[in-house]
C-alpha cells in the first residue's frame, strides 16, 4: 500500500502512470476538490460510457504510483472558484476518449465530453491556466505532469529526477 497523501488542497491535482488500456499506458487524472481527516474528494472521468464523477481520494493509494501536483499561482480564492465550477460544470459529463482531439479544443456544443486529462486540463483552462505542457490537441496525464505551471507536492513510486 502506497504511503498517506501528502496534505492535499482543493484544487490540486492527482496524476498516476499506472492505468493502461489495450497495452497503452496512459495514466490516470483526477481533480481534488476537498479535503478532510478521513481523505477528501475529487472529480474524475474514470471509464468509457459512464459520466465523470465525484470519488473518495483514498483510491488513489491503490496505484503503484501517483504524483500530487499544485498549481504554483493558487490562492484560496482560486481555489473555491476552481473546485465550484468544476463541481457544477464538470460532474456528470459523458466520458469521450478522444476530448479536444476532433473539432474545437474547447467546445460548446452537445459533443462535450471529457476523458481525465482533459476535465482537469479544462477546469484550469476556464480560469486562463493551459497546464497541457506539450500544447497539443489531445491533453494527457504526461502533459499535465510536466506543466512548468505545476509544482510537485509529492511523489510516489516515479523517478523524482524527471520532475527535478
Amino acid at each position: 500500500m502506497a504511503p498517506p497523501l501528502a496534505d492535499l488542497r482543493p484544487g490540486d491535482i492527482l496524476l498516476t502512470y499506472s492505468t493502461h488500456s489495450l497495452g497503452w499506458r496512459h495514466g490516470h487524472a483526477g481533480l481534488v476538490l476537498d479535503v478532510s481527516e478521513e481523505g477528501g474528494s475529487t472529480l474524475e472521468a474514470v471509464l468509457i460510457g459512464t459520466d465523470s464523477a465525484i470519488m473518495d481520494t483514498q483510491h488513489w493509494l491503490d496505484y503503484s504510483n501517483y504524483l500530487v501536483l499544485r498549481l504554483r499561482d493558487m490562492t484560496p480564492v482560486l481555489q473555491e472558484a476552481l473546485t465550484a465550477y468544476a463541481v457544477e460544470y464538470l460532474n456528470g459529463v459523458p466520458y469521450r476518449l478522444t476530448s479536444g482531439f476532433w473539432g474545437l479544443k474547447e467546445p460548446e456544443d452537445d459533443a462535450f465530453g471529457v476523458q481525465c486529462s482533459y476535465l482537469v486540463w479544462y477546469a484550469f483552462q476556464h480560469f486562463g491556466y493551459d497546464l497541457d505542457s506539450d500544447g497539443g490537441r489531445l491533453v494527457t496525464v504526461n502533459d499535465l505532469a510536466h506543466s512548468p505551471l505545476l509544482e510537485v507536492v509529492q511523489i510516489y513510486g516515479l523517478d523524482p529526477r524527471e520532475w527535478s
